[in-house]
């Protein structure tokens, strides 16, 4: 016996169509494996950051200077932890936090070109591909999908 043959007392024919039809399956959320390269990178980096605001008193002479390269440190290392993390769940304000600050890491990376330093070349390309990659379409539309 299939469903088909079982009776369906209080359904009309329309109903017992609709009632029969399948639900559709929403499609699955996937993250492109840039973007969890991107956020474990994120990640890596905060915890740099942070050890970077714990050894900024050695940096310093005075304790001012010190405490207050601690705590833009410390700021950064939390900033860059909470992107890395919406990357992960594939928020899109992480999206477009991440594609605004690798953008101006790129026009920060041209500043230190024209100021003579060729190691922003190695800034500049970096993170103007990071910026292009996540404005590709495959990673948009990872980040657009709803929620479950």
């Amino acid at each position: 016996m299939t469903m088909q043959d079982l009776p369906s007392p209080a359904l009309g024919e329309e109903q017992e169509q609709v009632w029969m039809e399948e639900a559709p399956v929403p499609k699955e959320r996937k993250r492109p494996i840039g973007v969890s390269v991107l956020a474990i990178l994120n990640v890596v980096g905060s915890l740099l950051l942070m050890l970077a605001a714990f050894g900024a008193g050695g940096i310093f002479s005075e304790a001012e200077a010190a405490g207050a390269a601690g705590a833009f440190f410390g700021l950064l290392a939390v900033a860059s932890l909470i992107v890395a993390i919406g990357l992960w769940r594939l928020r899109n304000w992480a999206r477009i936090t991440a594609i605004i600050l690798y953008t101006l890491s790129a026009i920060l990376g041209l500043v230190s070109i024209a100021q003579g330093d060729i190691g922003g070349l190695i800034q500049l390309i970096v993170a103007g591909n990071i910026a292009a990659y996540l404005c590709r379409g495959h990673v948009r539309e990872a980040f657009s999908l709803q929620p479950r």
